[in-house]
């Protein structure tokens, strides 16, 4: 992303991925251009050429399915979101475009993962965190690193990380671990 994306916000402001979409693109000075609820309905791959969007930061698969990905030429870059990729959704944009597969629970600022994918490429999220550590735990025992392809926790630390629930003291003891 630089000065010459021009994307698509897509999200609603109530969903924490719209910080990247929003924020994102304007600090690398990009444009964005967001789109009325119709325009997000009626021809979504009509709305992305309409506005010569290159880059769509945060889009959920389920959604990407409804865009054949040759009939949006103008997209340069496409960042999956908010859900699993399948390796149909995988395969079917990743020779189109820059594909990324990103992730970031409530908890934490947005993003603290993100994939390049390309075709045939392994379904993983752990490659790159962004402004923090991320540790693979056994699920039993969270002090212990989690052994290849087991049952595992995903613990996150970094400044882009909650300190604790609002209002719930119990549900912040058990979910937040000091170092």
């Amino acid at each position: 992303m630089g000065t010459h994306s021009r994307t698509l916000q897509f999200n609603s402001y109530w969903f924490d991925g719209m910080l990247l979409e929003i924020f994102g693109i304007l600090i690398v000075g990009g444009t964005i251009r967001g789109l009325s609820e119709s325009e997000r309905i009626k021809d979504l791959a009509d709305s992305v050429e309409r506005i010569h969007a290159n880059t769509i930061t945060t889009l959920a698969t389920s959604v990407s399915r409804l865009i054949e990905p040759s009939s949006v030429p103008s997209l340069e870059t496409v960042c999956f979101g908010s859900e699993p990729v399948l390796p149909s959704d995988r395969d079917r944009w990743a020779s189109k475009v820059r594909l990324l597969s990103v992730y970031g629970p409530t908890e934490t600022c947005s993003i603290m993962l993100f994939v390049d994918m390309e075709r045939n490429s392994p379904a993983t999220l752990l490659c790159h965190p962004v402004g923090s550590r991320v540790w693979v735990v056994n699920h039993l025992k969270d002090n212990e690193l989690a052994p290849l392809g087991g049952v595992s926790e995903l613990f996150i630390e970094g400044p882009g990380l909650a300190r604790h629930y609002l209002n719930d003291e119990d549900k912040s003891a058990a979910t937040f671990v000091s170092n």
